[in-house]
């Protein structure tokens, strides 16, 4: 098992690398913590709730995670519109495993799910632009 301190410079070095903005890439590196039981025992609530802040700030590993969180119900209501909609958020920006994840779950949905998943993906995208591409323009979380 890693040490949270040394799972935190792994991460923080992961963070640099992908030019990831430490104030955004430190919600998932605290909600993977939480997630897998460093320093304490594993909490998906906890953890699904970190993820959100980083996903809402656009952080592609804490999408694709959200995802699988919504996917197997872990921490959150099992909700595969939900999940497709994070999967299809991270794969918009290059996350080929939430490509990956998101045709997986399409497998398991209902024609008239992937079409609301795929109006939610559009609404939250056009939010995550407008919060922090074209700052002057409000913002509000759904």
């Amino acid at each position: 098992m890693v040490s949270t301190a040394a799972h935190t410079l792994t991460e923080s070095k992961t963070c640099r690398k992908e030019n990831i903005e430490w104030s955004v890439c430190k919600f998932t590196v605290v909600s993977s913590q939480v997630a897998l039981g460093l320093g304490g025992p594993k909490d998906y609530q906890v953890a699904g709730q970190w993820f959100l802040l980083a996903a809402n700030s656009g952080d592609i590993k804490a999408q694709d995670n959200l995802g699988i969180l919504y996917q197997n119900g872990d921490g959150v209501r099992l909700d595969y519109v939900k999940a497709y909609m994070w999967f299809t958020l991270a794969a918009a920006q290059g996350h080929s495993e939430a490509a990956k994840h998101r045709d997986q779950i399409a497998q398991l949905m209902a024609p008239s799910q992937i079409e609301q998943a795929r109006k939610l993906s559009v609404e939250k995208m056009y939010t995550l632009i407008r919060c922090h591409i074209v700052s002057t323009l409000p913002c509000h979380w759904r």
